[in-house]
């Protein structure tokens, strides 16, 4: 859980996919680093499957909300807010025939966008 609290009790609860949340917990760890090549990469597990997808955007969203409850104040938690913003958007095109590796690609640079 790489230091997580609510991650890790979510994956001693059995209240997560593993691998999503892993994977949604690394993505995050890149995020704050500003690493687009390692957030690709980690994104390109998911890319043929829209139900691992769907969840790991999920477990991304439980990321920025624990981190948003450790720092509330600030410019990190505002930029947080507005990514989050951007994957509940993602959630919703996923539901749509939307190309999964566009839309991962596209997430990622509103990424970089919000968190410097």
């Amino acid at each position: 859980s790489r230091n997580n609290i609510g991650k890790a009790l979510m994956l001693l609860n059995g209240n997560g996919d593993t691998k999503t949340s892993i994977a949604a917990t690394e993505y995050f760890t890149w995020l704050l680093t500003g690493n687009e090549w390692e957030m690709l990469k980690i994104l390109y597990r998911f890319e043929k499957n829209r139900i691992e997808a769907a969840a790991f955007l999920r477990d991304l969203k439980l990321c920025i909300v624990e981190e948003i409850k450790r720092n509330p104040k600030g410019v990190r938690a505002y930029a947080l807010l507005r990514f989050y913003d951007e994957i509940t958007s993602a959630q919703n095109k996923l539901v749509t025939n939307i190309n999964l590796p566009l839309l991962f690609s596209d997430l990622t640079a509103k990424a970089k966008k919000h968190i410097r």
